[in-house]
């Protein structure tokens, strides 16, 4: 049985840690993800979509990651308070 996502909560979780990045960030992490009823994209599709490299989407995606995670840190949240 797979298990019942509320989108609702998610939203309410993800939007705060979004707020931090610039638009460009945001889309890409929307566009990745698959986050607000986006279909997940591989990072060479993203690259096509930005025109960039795909490993320069590689390193863009590895530092919206890391703002996120320190955006965490700062507020002594873990990774395990949004499953």
């Amino acid at each position: 049985m797979e298990p019942v996502v509320d989108i609702e909560l998610i939203h309410a979780k993800v939007l705060p840690l979004l707020a931090g990045l610039s638009p460009e960030e945001k889309r890409m992490a929307e566009l990745r993800y698959g986050l607000f009823g986006e279909e997940p994209h591989t990072q060479a599709e993203i690259a096509e979509i930005f025109g960039f490299s795909q490993q320069i989407i590689s390193y863009k995606i590895i530092g919206i990651l890391k703002k996120i995670r320190n955006d965490l840190a700062v507020q002594r949240v873990s990774f395990t308070d949004f499953v």
